[in-house]
């Protein structure tokens, strides 16, 4: 998953739709159409406008429209974490996964 030029999350697909640990793949994930469900429902969408390219925020570029925001994101970019699922994700504050 790429958000404003930069991977944030990769792995295996099943692993990364059954445990997003990135907010952005969650909002996604999120935002994808059930068929199942009424028509004319509101649909989910991650919260905020994406960066222009000439105006990225520093640090972590989803931290303006992330939930999840603390003040280590608005300044360092998050290096890569990993689980042993070969799952990895750039976040200071990522998701535990299948609680989330």
């Amino acid at each position: 998953v790429m958000y404003a030029g930069r991977v944030v999350e990769e792995g295996p697909t099943g692993s990364v739709f059954a445990a997003p640990r990135m907010p952005y793949t969650r909002g996604l994930l999120d935002s994808v159409v059930d068929v199942e469900i009424p028509p004319h429902s509101l649909l989910h969408t991650v919260a905020g406008r994406p960066p222009t390219l000439t105006e990225m925020p520093s640090g972590c570029r989803f931290h303006p429209r992330c939930s999840r925001m603390n003040e280590r994101c608005a300044v360092h970019a998050p290096a890569f974490d990993e689980n042993p699922e070969s799952q990895r994700w750039a976040c200071w504050s990522p998701l535990k996964g299948l609680e989330e």
